[in-house]
């Protein structure tokens, strides 16, 4: 498709995945660029709860297109390819260049592939000043922008508690000590929760909470707890 309308296309490996990046020239390409960012990866899919196979990317009688991938994100991919070839048919310049960007692993993290990505010389040399991901569906035609949104916080920990025989009843146990934390975490949850929902919807992503608990308003604190005889891990 972007050969279609004379795009140049780049394919770089810094990671163990490949980026793809689609570049459409501005008139002044000196000035920061503009990236538009989506990603080609998708989550699992059980084809027992699909009406259509879900890889299959049939399109019904009624012009659906159904198959995994195409709300999260490619319909976003050719969103973006399809606005740049109207512009160009329009005979639109713009003066700032172009990048649209498909990452291979956004659904895992980015880790081995957006995470590299930004590292590398390939990235730096597109001297991006603004970048627009993937964001909320509307079903109509008003369209959110956030500027901000939660992140995972992934925690290990250890709970050290007071053993004992079956036939007793122990005290200061690891899963009490657990059970305090994980009321913390609701609470805190529960707060932000209340914020999201005094606020109106183009104000989310406007207002930090407490960067020591979670960086944002939005965020969950995330451990991963196994309980052991004595000790939460």
């Amino acid at each position: 498709m972007a050969a279609e309308i004379g795009l140049p296309i780049s394919v770089y490996r810094p990671g163990r995945y490949p980026v793809c990046i689609i570049t459409w020239q501005g008139s002044c390409p000196e000035l920061p660029s503009i990236m538009l960012n989506s990603h080609s990866d998708v989550v699992t899919a059980e084809e027992v709860y699909w009406s259509h196979p879900p890889f299959s990317g049939e399109i019904d009688e009624n012009g659906d297109l159904f198959g995994r991938g195409t709300q999260d994100t490619k319909s976003l991919s050719i969103q973006h390819l399809e606005a740049i070839r109207n512009l160009i048919n329009n005979k639109v310049t713009l003066e700032r260049t172009i990048h649209i960007s498909i990452i291979p692993d956004e659904e895992r993290g980015g880790s081995e592939g957006m995470k590299p990505f930004l590292k590398s010389q390939y990235f730096k040399r597109l001297n991006v000043g603004f970048a627009l991901d993937e964001g909320l569906t509307s079903p109509t035609n008003t369209m959110f922008a956030t500027y901000q949104d939660k992140r995972p916080w992934q925690l290990n920990m250890t709970f050290y508690g007071q053993g004992g025989h079956g036939s007793s009843i122990q005290t200061s146990t690891a899963v009490e000590k657990l059970q305090l934390l994980l009321d913390q975490v609701i609470h805190f949850r529960r707060e932000q929760s209340q914020i999201m929902s005094s606020s109106k919807a183009y104000d989310f992503g406007s207002f930090n909470g407490d960067s020591n608990k979670c960086n944002s308003q939005q965020s969950e604190c995330c451990g991963r707890v196994a309980v052991t005889n004595g000790a939460s891990h």
